[in-house]
């Protein structure tokens, strides 16, 4: 006999035939707590196309590709985030190599990268572009039935009156026009969603980049969310400029005076869309120059290279969900779960016990959490015998 968790979040068991039936009709598809999703017309669809990630819901098995994902971390390029998630693979001490981490989107417009329960997307510039690829990623996660997961942005930016090689931590992002919401035309009318980022994700990140990042600035601050990378915000050197550089100085003291740290193309969507959903969102960038200074990047190459890989160390390491996520691939690293995973679940016979596994998982996690009869300091993992599960509490 086996327990899970069904949709309800309720505690049911059942043979492993009933749970074969179970999984083949999509009823564990949404064990977990609750989607982001807020479209009643995907549950009318036979099948919903990621037009943009090449992936489909009738010939990709979602639920064993991305069902674990806790963690989705996107950035500007295929290159930088491909880099990251060799990162994170040599942080959780997983067994892929380099080699090994491949892009998994089946579309050229965006780059996809997994390792473990961390997922590593591009966004590519701007938020046309980011906005994009996360309504997939939020679909194709509700597809897979993970848990709210925590999303990040990692970029870089443009600092103001901050040095370069700064770490911000966004607490809002604002419009050109100061107001901490994004505009959109739907339908012929205007909208407005709140643009503020999670507070508490927001204080986690600012305690683990004050203790991992001691030799660099670290600011918790607004950011200002730009249309374009030139006229938007203020630059004197692009193909167009009908403003003096007076003018463009007195525009940047006064983002300044407002609380402005720095100045980006994403944060502005990306806050949005994760408040809309009801998920955590941070957004974590480097600065590379202080605009109240220049606007073209005059540091080297390397010391540009040095400066992005500052915002690695201020995700969330130190955090509960990063310790229950650490907790978790401790579980999942049996052989029979890598040898599987690792082919994305080509082998139908392996996907029932790989489900299984994961879905276990969760149940022994919830009544770790929720029970408090269970003493967690006996619980320990098979695979890292001096780990606890006191350790991540």
């Amino acid at each position: 006999m086996q327990r899970f968790y069904d949709s309800g979040n309720s505690l049911f068991t059942s043979t492993d035939e009933q749970i074969r039936q179970k999984y083949d009709n999509g009823g564990l598809s949404r064990y977990r707590r609750k989607s982001s999703v807020k479209n009643p017309h995907l549950e009318e669809m036979k099948e919903d196309v990621l037009y943009h990630l090449g992936l489909t819901t009738l010939n990709d098995d979602l639920r064993i590709m991305f069902g674990d994902v806790k963690f989705v971390c996107v950035g500007g390029t295929p290159e930088r985030m491909k880099d990251f998630a060799e990162y994170v693979s040599n942080i959780l001490n997983l067994s892929c190599s380099k080699n090994e981490i491949k892009n998994i989107s089946k579309s050229s417009r965006y780059s996809m990268f997994k390792t473990g329960p961390v997922l590593c997307v591009s966004h590519g510039i701007g938020s046309p572009s980011i906005s994009i690829v996360l309504h997939e990623i939020m679909k194709l996660l509700h597809h897979a039935g993970a848990d709210d997961p925590v999303f990040l942005r990692i970029g870089t930016s443009g600092g103001l009156g901050v040095p370069p090689g700064s770490v911000v931590i966004t607490s809002v992002s604002v419009n050109g026009m100061l107001k901490p919401y994004q505009e959109l035309v739907v339908l012929g009318q205007k909208i407005q969603r709140p643009s503020t980022l999670d507070e508490e994700l927001c204080k986690e990140l600012k305690i683990v980049a004050k203790k991992y990042l001691k030799n660099c600035k670290v600011v918790v601050g607004k950011t200002m969310c730009a249309d374009d990378f030139y006229e938007g915000q203020g630059r004197l050197d692009g193909a167009f400029c009908e403003y003096s550089s007076d003018d463009k100085l007195s525009y940047l003291k006064k983002l300044k005076e407002a609380g402005v740290v720095n100045i980006e193309m994403e944060s502005l969507t990306f806050g949005a869309m994760c408040r809309n959903a009801g998920l955590k969102g941070g957004v974590i960038c480097v600065t590379l120059v202080d605009r109240l200074k220049e606007d073209q990047l005059t540091a080297t190459a390397e010391e540009c290279k040095n400066w992005q890989q500052r915002k690695r160390c201020s995700n969330a390491v130190d955090t509960k969900e990063f310790k229950m996520m650490t907790l978790l691939q401790c579980f999942c690293t049996t052989t029979e779960y890598n040898q599987h995973i690792s082919t994305y679940g080509s082998e139908r016979s392996g996907n029932y016990e790989i489900e299984h596994c994961r879905v276990l998982l969760y149940t022994v996690i919830e009544e770790i959490e929720e029970r408090q009869d269970i003493k967690a300091s006996s619980i320990q993992c098979a695979e890292h015998p001096c780990m606890n599960v006191a350790e991540f509490r």
